[in-house]
């Protein structure tokens, strides 16, 4: 999908287990660049369930949910996440995933300066 290579969950619950997999696994750093998930799905957990478990697990994930309903968008407020509503333009998916990589590259930026010795005055 638009150069990302996709892992399919049928549920949250399958999609919060593939995120903690590499950390069952000893592996230090996560698997996924991203999360894009609809609310609605089945199971006992809906995709909001899903992004603030996965803020607990892996803060710096980015997570997109997508739904349909105006009314589940006040809930998402409260979780550090974007949000597309149904129907959406391909373009503005792109969009967030160009966000999302900019801001990625500028965290990465940042992390290697503050690793540099500071100049001296």
């Amino acid at each position: 999908m638009m150069g990302h290579r996709v892992t399919c969950a049928s549920d949250a619950a399958s999609a919060l287990e593939r995120v903690e997999a590499p950390r069952a696994e000893g592996e230090p750093t996560p698997r996924f660049d991203l999360v894009l998930s609809d609310i609605h799905m089945p199971g006992t957990m809906n995709g909001i369930d899903l992004a603030e478990a996965l803020q607990e697990l892996e803060p710096e994930l980015p997570v997109i949910l997508v739904t349909g309903y105006a009314e589940e968008l006040e809930r998402t407020r409260n979780a550090d996440v974007r949000v597309l509503s149904k129907p959406f333009d391909i373009a503005l998916l792109e969009k967030m995933l160009e966000a999302i990589r900019e801001d990625r590259e500028a965290r990465a930026k940042r992390e290697h300066d503050a690793t540099l010795p500071s100049p001296r005055a």
